[in-house]
C-alpha cells in the first residue's frame, strides 16, 4: 500500500517537506552516480554504525540522508511527500523538523541497542516512520490516498488514517520480529514510530486546548 496524499492538506506549500525531499534525493543521487568504490567510501564515512559508542555521532544524521537504490529513495521521499505537509502546518516548522530528525535518532539507537549482528545502516525509513506515527494521533479521521497492488493491476482509493496506519505499523513491527528474513532495519522504523507517537501525543493534547484547531 503506497501513500499518495491525504485529504487534509488543500495546497502543498510546504517548504520544509519539499526541502527535506530535495536534500534525500539530492544527495542519493549524487551517490549513486558515484563509482562503485566512491559509493563505498561515502557509505563507510556515514552510514550510521551499530553500536551505542556512536550515540553522540554526525552519522545519526547524516546516514539518513543516504539511501541503498532508487527504491528506497522513491518510497521514503514518497511517504514523506504523503504525510508531511499536513504535518508541517499542523505542527509548526520547527516542531516539524525536530519530529523528523529526532525521529531519525531515535530509530538509529533503538536499531544499535537491539538488532542482532547490525550491519551499518543508511535512510530516512526511521524519520518518516516518526512523521507517519505522529499523524494518526493529530489526524484521525483524515483518509490517505492510496495506490494497492491488487494482483495484476494497480488501484488507488481513500483509506482512513486510522485503518491504514496501524496497518502499517503492525507491518513494521512483524519485519521487526523477523530481522533474518529481510535486510530491512525495521528496528529502526520501531525507533522512529515510538518517538513519533510521543511527540504526536504531545502536540495533541497542547493543540486540543486551543478551539481554533481542529483534526
Amino acid at each position: 500500500m503506497l501513500p499518495l496524499w491525504d485529504d487534509v492538506t488543500k495546497d502543498w506549500r510546504a517548504p520544509l517537506t519539499w526541502l527535506l525531499i530535495l536534500a534525500n534525493t539530492a544527495i542519493s543521487l549524487y551517490v549513486f552516480n558515484l563509482p562503485p568504490d566512491g559509493q563505498a567510501g561515502i557509505v563507510e564515512r556515514y552510514a550510521f554504525l551499530p553500536n551505542l559508542h556512536e550515540s553522540l555521532s554526525p552519522r545519526l544524521l547524516t546516514s539518513a540522508y543516504l539511501h541503498g537504490d532508487y527504491l528506497h529513495l522513491i518510497s521514503n521521499m514518497v511517504f514523506l511527500f504523503a504525510f508531511g505537509p499536513s504535518l508541517e502546518r499542523g505542527l509548526g516548522r520547527i516542531s516539524f523538523l525536530g519530529l523528523y530528525h529526532l525521529a531519525a535518532l531515535a530509530g538509529w539507537l533503538l536499531y544499535a541497542a537491539l538488532a542482532r549482528e547490525a550491519a551499518p545502516a543508511i535512510g530516512a525509513s526511521g524519520a518518516v516512520s516518526g512523521l507517519v506515527a505522529a499523524y494518526i494521533l493529530l489526524f484521525p479521521r483524515a483518509r490517505i490516498f492510496t495506490a494497492v497492488w491488487l494482483v495484476w493491476f494497480w488501484r488507488a482509493f481513500y483509506i482512513p488514517a486510522w485503518v491504514y496506519i496501524p496497518v502499517w505499523i503492525a507491518i513494521q513491527l512483524a519485519g521487526a520480529l523477523n530481522p533474518e528474513e529481510t535486510e530491512i532495519a525495521y528496528l529502526a522504523h520501531i525507533g522512529g514510530i515510538l518517538l513519533g507517537l510521543g511527540w504526536g501525543g504531545v502536540a495533541r493534547a497542547g493543540m486540543s486546548k486551543s478551539p481554533s484547531q481542529r483534526f
